[in-house]
């Protein structure tokens, strides 16, 4: 039952990669926000860019491993005995 779980875990942990793999693709397609703070391109939308795209791909990969670390714990069968020092 509770690798049932991990996976259910892991699947959502990979969507929630997707999702952030969706919106940056979004973003990116949109000329990144460049234009937010007037109509021309000044140095703190482009910052503020910047920091969307970085905080998108980390988003992407936090979730890409946590998806991993579950998906490894439902696979992975636990060890019946301790490991001696």
């Amino acid at each position: 039952m509770r690798r049932i779980a991990y996976l259910f875990g892991a699947l959502a942990w990979f969507l929630f990669g997707i999702g952030f793999v969706l919106l940056l693709v979004q973003y990116l397609g949109e000329i990144c926000g460049w234009e937010i703070f007037g109509l021309a391109i000044s140095s703190g939308s482009a910052l503020l860019g910047m920091a969307h795209i970085i905080g998108l791909f980390w988003g992407m990969v936090l979730c890409f491993a946590a998806g991993l670390l579950f998906y490894a714990h439902a696979l992975v069968p636990p060890d019946s005995e301790p490991a001696e020092k």
